[in-house]
Order: structure tokens, then sequence, then C-alpha cells
């Protein structure tokens, strides 16, 4: 270590970097990152955000935002009276061993199922389990507020996720086929339990950081399968990949779920925020952790051959580059172009056919949008109902698909929702994930580490999930679909913890 401190080469490898990092920061570099930067602040999505903040303030004085919390607290005002106090039931002894577990390893068991999520291979997971999980993390969650003095609070959660909920139940009750939309909502109800329940589980930031850890273990595991799987060799899939445009690229590694793009969005939705927390977690050997699960993530990610995958999690990267070091942008995004020529062929090559008007996926996207707006058009206020099986019944009954590929779902976020629920249900979802977003990366001058690390990084992976939902509809798979609204969840809960600090 002395000699790199007095050696001459280290001196002068020193000296450069000081003296270009001098020049970046009072040159053209500089002033077209704050440039972007002060765009954000002041941009239409900032805006609504704002925007959001005035919604939130009404909904916190409305009846109907008292007469919700009010309901909220019914459970736990049960709990209370059933085992709060000195009667027999209380002083029981599983009764005594349930309600210590369900206060002290309440985050723990978040952490697990979410681990659970990740790495229950797609052919013996039923979605019930998903339900059934939510439901027991909730029950956890009401026998812990049984001696505690924890509430069921919605107001970090805030306007435009309940409004949400609303509008899902609102499409199921206007849909055109109940019978494929109760399914779906299923679903739903799924996540609507889960995130109250995320939201005030954690009592602390290190409570908090347990639930990303345990779920880091799961991610880690998913991510080295998929290493496993190139390693091994698989299969190409013609259903999933254009044999003639991309030939010579190796099969799509999917881990363990069935189709690489849906795992592929999972990789993005977490590897943001594996990075942020290896920039602010406690500890040496958690920053190692948390950067090599990232790195396990992001060689993953490049086995699964989604070109979307990879320009999402960019796009994430570059918006947490662009909170915690705006002056950083332009010189990253010119060092990433220069690196484009020595990728390897097969990813340039499937990166270069996203231009190619040849490429099945794409062609085929094309119909499949017509055919979205064609139904919109028909149904802009309340949507047809509730999931893919009754948007794919909708353009089957309309007739509005001209396509030979079979119709699966809009292959479109955005489309999906407004085609399902309606525009109430597609200005509800943007609302709260605007909102969502803009709280996360507002925490990133907060004083604590992991509070920050965790609300940027959630942030910012939600951020690469939306643009990923440009050209793909991950929700189709509802195992993500719950893990998109677990991510969602940490931002509130991150605020509540500093509402409360």
């Amino acid at each position: 270590m002395e000699y790199l401190n007095t050696s001459f080469f280290v001196a002068l490898l020193v000296r450069f970097w000081d003296k270009l990092t001098e020049l970046f920061r009072g040159g053209i570099f500089h002033r077209m990152a704050m440039a972007i930067w002060n765009c954000t602040q002041r941009g239409l999505c900032f805006g609504f955000a704002i925007g959001g903040e005035f919604a939130d303030k009404l909904w916190q004085q409305s009846a109907l935002y008292r007469l919700l919390s009010r309901l909220c607290q019914l459970p736990i005002s049960l709990s209370r009276r059933l085992f709060g106090g000195s009667n027999a039931l209380s002083r029981s002894f599983i009764v005594g061993e349930t309600l210590e577990f369900a206060e002290n390893r309440l985050h723990p068991v978040c952490g697990f199922f979410m681990m659970a999520l990740l790495i229950i291979p797609q052919s013996m997971w039923n979605n019930l389990y998903s339900l059934l999980g939510a439901v027991a993390i909730m029950a956890l969650f009401i026998l812990a507020a049984a001696r505690t003095d924890r509430s069921l609070s919605l107001r970090e959660i805030g306007f435009f996720p309940v409004f949400f909920a609303f509008c899902v139940c609102l499409a199921f009750v206007m849909s055109q086929h109940r019978g494929l939309s109760f399914r779906f909502l299923l679903f739903h109800l799924t996540c609507m339990v889960l995130v109250p329940a995320l939201v005030n589980a954690p009592r602390s930031s290190r409570d908090l950081e347990k639930i990303v850890l345990i779920a880091s273990l799961g991610l880690a595991i998913c991510s080295a399968y998929a290493l496993v799987q190139r390693i091994m060799g698989v299969e190409v899939d013609k259903i999933l990949t254009d044999v003639t445009v991309n030939a010579g690229m190796p099969g799509r590694v999917y881990s363990f779920f069935e189709n690489p793009n849906s795992f592929a969005n999972i990789l993005v939705l977490f590897a943001p925020l594996m990075l942020c927390m290896a920039l602010y977690a406690p500890g040496g050997i958690r920053k190692i952790w948390y950067l090599g699960v990232f790195g396990l993530c992001s060689l993953a990610l490049i086995m699964t051959y989604s070109r979307g995958g990879w320009l999402s999690l960019a796009f994430g990267l570059g918006i947490m580059l662009l909170c915690l070091g705006p002056r950083w942008v332009p010189l990253c995004a010119v060092l990433c172009i220069c690196c484009i020529p020595f990728l390897p062929d097969s990813i340039l090559n499937r990166l270069l056919t996203m231009f190619n008007s040849g490429d099945s996926s794409i062609y085929t996207r094309g119909y499949i949008y017509t055919a979205m707006g064609r139904l919109i058009g028909l149904y802009p206020i309340f949507g047809v109902g509730l999931g893919a099986g009754a948007v794919k019944h909708a353009i089957e009954a309309n007739a509005v698909y001209e396509a030979e590929a079979l119709f699966v779902h809009g292959h479109n976020i955005y489309l999906q929702i407004w085609g399902e629920m309606g525009v109430f249900g597609l200005i509800a979802f943007l609302g709260s994930m605007v909102f969502a977003i803009r709280t996360g990366l507002g925490m990133a001058k907060n004083a604590d580490p992991i509070l920050r690390g965790v609300a940027v990084g959630a942030a910012c992976s939600v951020c690469g999930s939306l643009f990923f939902g440009i050209t793909d509809y991950a929700w189709s798979y509802p195992r993500v679909m719950v893990m998109f609204w677990f991510v969602f969840a940490l931002i509130p809960a991150c605020a509540r913890l500093r509402n409360i600090k």
C-alpha cells in the first residue's frame, strides 16, 4: 500500500484524472448534463406529480379517506381486543409464540415471500400461492399490531394507487366477460393486499434493508441459474426468435420462468435497486454482495437477448445517474456509444435487428398496436374488462386484428391497461407511477443512506420496467405483476419511515 502511495505512475494517473474532472466540470458536458436535469425538474411529468401532491391533500381531507382508514383499522382493533389484553387467550403459549413471531419476523417473511416468487420454477408455480402469501403477510401484520402501535396507514400510499384499485374493481363490474376477468381480479387483489402490508411492515430502515437483502438472495439464485442454462445450452425457440433475421443467435435463457422476455423484465425491475444498494448499503461486505448480484443480473439480462430489456436497463441506470450524478451523464453516454463496436457479434446483430422491418416480432407488433387502438376507440371510457383473456375475446369479437399470428395481449402495458380499464384506469396508473418515482428520486438527499438507496433504486427500477412496458406487457404473468408492485411498495415504505423519524 505504501508503494502505491509513493509510486510515480499512480501520482501521474491521479493528476491526470483530477485535470480531466476539472475540465469536465467546467466544460460543455457538465452544462449539457445540468440542462437535462433542469428540464426534468421543470418537465411535464414532474408538473403532473406536483398535481398529484395537490390531489393527495384533497384526498386526505376527504370523508372517503377517513372511512377507508377506519375500515383498515377495524381488523387491527379486533386483534388488539382479542390478543392485546391479559385474557386467557392472549396468555396461551401458542398465541404468545405466534404474536412474538409476527412482531419480530414480519419483515423477513416479506423478503422470503419475494424470494419464493423469484426461485420457484414456473412449472411448479400456482398463482394462488401469491394470493395466499399476501394474505398471510397481512394476517401477520394484523397480529403484530395487537401489542404494538402499528397501524395500516394509507397516507404514504397516496391517492392515485387507491384510485387505481377502484378502477380495477370498476373494470370487473363493467367487464364484457366477467368469467375471464374474475381470474385477473384475484391477481389485482393480491397486490392490493400486499402493497399496504409492505408499506407499513418495516419499523426501521434496517427492517426495510433486510427485506431487500433476502429478496436479493432469490435474485442471485435465479440469475445464476440463467448463467448455468447458458453454459449447458438452450434450444432456440422459433416462436420467440425470428431465426431468419437472427441467424446464429444462441437460445435465450429464461431461468425459472418460461419466457425470456418476462425474465428480462424481472431483471430490469431489480437490477437498478441492487446497484443503488451497492452504493448506500452499510458495510463493505453488503456493498460487495449487492454489486455482485447486480453483476449477475446484468450478465443474465445479456443472455436473455431481450432488446427491450437491454434498453430498459440502460434507461433505468440513466435515470439513476441523472439523479445522483447528473454531470456525468454526457460522458457516460459517449463511453457507452464508443463501446458499441466492441460488443460480441451476436449481441450487436441482435441490437441491429431493431431497425430491421423484416423481424417478425417488430412488424407483428404494428398489427397488435393497431388492433388495440381500434379497440380503445370502441371502448375508451371503461374498457372491456380485466385481463389479457378479456381483451383477446373483445379483439376477436370486434374483428379488429388483421395479422395471422396469434393475438395474446397488447404488448404494451399502457395500451393494455387502457383497453382493460378505460381512460380512468390509465390515468390512475400513470399518476401512481409518476408520483411514486418523484417521491423516490426526491429522497436522493435523505440523511439515512439505507432509505436513500432503497427509494432511489426502487424508483429507477420502476422507471426501467415502465420503459420496458412500451414494447411488452409483462403482467400477463401475474407473478411479475406481484413483483412489480413489491418494488413499487418500497418507495412509500421509505417515505413512511422518513416521516416517522
